[in-house]
């Protein structure tokens, strides 16, 4: 989701945050858990999009780049719910849309940039299970199976990923083979439209 430093942005809405923006051209910086990350790439789409001039400062993860966005050492990020809430909680950070396709169960009061007509497409951060090439098929499958039941049959589980904001995808290895390739076409795309470097 795009979170926003309370104390620049009070009550702020996501059309407030892009008014500020384009009439401040400069005056804004964004973190990012890094260059090349979907945390970067999609601001650099939103701001080509809607032709705004925002700082980019990268970070190394979303825990610190939580901590300086809190502390207003920077005004805006795409975050992950599960290092955003503690601080919405705490009246430090405003959610002001979500990017996946639906509203998340954590967070159901922030609008996804859909219902606000943002002009990007849904989007959101993944994580998957990874094996060494050469990896038995027959292995994966089976490894698939287990996680899949887990989900399916265990109550804490599906729990663990709801007080984080995640959702199950899909667990089978075709399903990530799938997502990976969907995902690399997308952002590929951007990186070449946009003209980005790794440096940026």
């Amino acid at each position: 989701m795009l979170t926003v430093n309370a104390a620049m942005f009070p009550g702020a809405r996501f059309a407030d945050v892009i008014d500020y923006a384009r009439a401040h051209p400069g005056r804004l910086s964004y973190a990012s858990i890094g260059p090349g990350t979907v945390t970067h790439l999609a601001m650099e789409e939103l701001k080509a999009t809607l032709g705004l001039d925002i700082v980019h400062v990268p970070y190394r993860g979303f825990p610190q780049a939580s901590l300086d966005l809190a502390a207003g050492r920077c005004q805006l990020m795409f975050n992950i719910a599960s290092a955003a809430a503690e601080h919405m909680a705490a009246g430090r950070l405003i959610g002001v849309a979500q990017t996946g396709a639906a509203r998340m169960r954590l967070l159901p009061e922030v609008p996804t940039m859909q219902e606000l007509s943002a002009p990007i497409a849904p989007f959101f951060g993944w994580s998957g299970l990874i094996a060494p090439a050469g990896f038995s098929e027959a292995t994966a499958k089976r490894i698939a199976a287990v996680i899949r039941t887990a989900f399916a049959t265990d109550p804490a589980a599906r729990g663990g990923l709801d007080r984080v904001g995640s959702e199950l995808l899909g667990t089978d290895p075709a399903e990530l083979a799938e997502l990976q390739d969907i995902e690399a076409a997308r952002w590929n795309a951007v990186i070449a439209r946009l003209g980005l470097r790794a440096t940026e």
